[in-house]
């Protein structure tokens, strides 16, 4: 493992995703800046630029072929989704598998000798039901988890960190136990495939949804019936992973900020981390809106809302906000 790779992992594996240029653009228009090259560029500068990154050792993702942006650059800790994206699998309606990329191993010693520190890979597993059949099938959890076993163990032959991106979308009506069980049946064949594969949990970073109920339920868990449901999802995963972190996917911030923080409390490991992207770089565009002169008022909306996400109890930081006046940077 490179020098890179080992900080990144010793860091909890924490992962701020930077759009690509197409999506980018578009979500600088929906804030009213122009989506040119330019803005783009400035709006990178100031989310990699900001101390917070560097200072917790927190990788920022990008696509494979936007490195050169940001490679070499001090201190960062950079990496790439290398992965092509879902496809349908054949006679599951509704579900998808990974495609997988002949060139993956020049893409691999490419990231490596940049100085990437890691890689990631994402599989998506909807749960529900869909024409009477139950969501996710034992096919797309057996295809996903070998796929994905396989990318690890390339990344581990190139120096880099594995990320392996187990999102869990809750699409039906099921109740949060049938969230949590969906998850721990993808996660223990997902690291059974890795031992089938030859590489030991403790290489990689495993990034997954906290347990969640449908978004068709009547009943809405609370954060502490969120990270009660996510220990048991995870249970089996074996103690000696790399780093486990959560991804925030399409709810609030400040809900997955709230269940990080209950997550964390139940967790038996020291360092649970958080992959996050425009939950977190909205704010900032909403902060910035193209102005040169707010740059650093859009920086302190990003290290406000690190600091929510770091160690600290989220109750603790609403403690302090009663007590302090809000920032001006913060949109409304």
């Amino acid at each position: 493992m490179t020098a890179r790779a080992e900080m990144f992992a010793a860091g909890g594996g924490e992962v701020l995703v930077l759009d690509d240029d197409r999506r980018l653009s578009r979500r600088l228009r929906r804030h009213g800046i122009a989506g040119t090259p330019a803005a783009r560029a400035a709006f990178r500068e100031i989310v990699t630029g900001t101390s917070a990154i560097e200072h917790h050792r927190i990788g920022v993702q990008v696509v494979a072929e936007d490195l050169p942006l940001l490679l070499p650059a001090s201190g960062l800790l950079v990496g790439a989704r290398v992965d092509r994206g879902a496809q349908p699998l054949f006679g599951r309606r509704g579900e998808s598998v990974t495609r997988e990329r002949e060139d993956l191993g020049t893409v691999l010693a490419a990231m490596t000798a940049a100085g990437a520190a890691f890689a990631s890979w994402r599989a998506i597993f909807v749960v529900g039901d869909r024409g009477g059949a139950r969501m996710p099938s034992a096919s797309v959890i057996e295809t996903n988890a070998g796929t994905m076993a396989r990318f690890a163990g390339r990344c581990v032959d190139m120096g880099l960190v594995p990320v392996l991106v187990v999102e869990v979308l809750p699409d039906g009506d099921h109740d949060l136990g049938r969230g949590a069980a969906a998850t721990a049946e993808i996660l223990g064949a997902l690291f059974g495939a890795l031992t089938t594969h030859g590489v030991s949990a403790g290489e990689v970073v495993l990034t997954t949804t906290p347990a969640r109920e449908g978004v068709g339920s009547r009943v809405r868990a609370t954060s502490c019936e969120v990270a009660e449901a996510t220990s048991t999802a995870m249970a089996d995963v074996p103690a000696a992973v790399g780093a486990v972190s959560y991804l925030c996917g399409p709810e609030p911030f400040g809900r997955f900020a709230e269940d990080l923080s209950a997550v964390r409390r139940r967790s038996a490991s020291s360092i649970v981390g958080f992959t996050v992207g425009r939950a977190l770089t909205d704010a900032v565009l909403s902060a910035w809106r193209g102005d040169p002169a707010r740059t650093a008022c859009a920086r302190r909306v990003l290290e406000e809302r690190l600091a929510r996400l770091d160690r600290a109890d989220v109750l603790a930081h609403r403690q302090r906000a009663r007590h302090s006046r809000t920032s001006a940077c913060l949109p409304g």
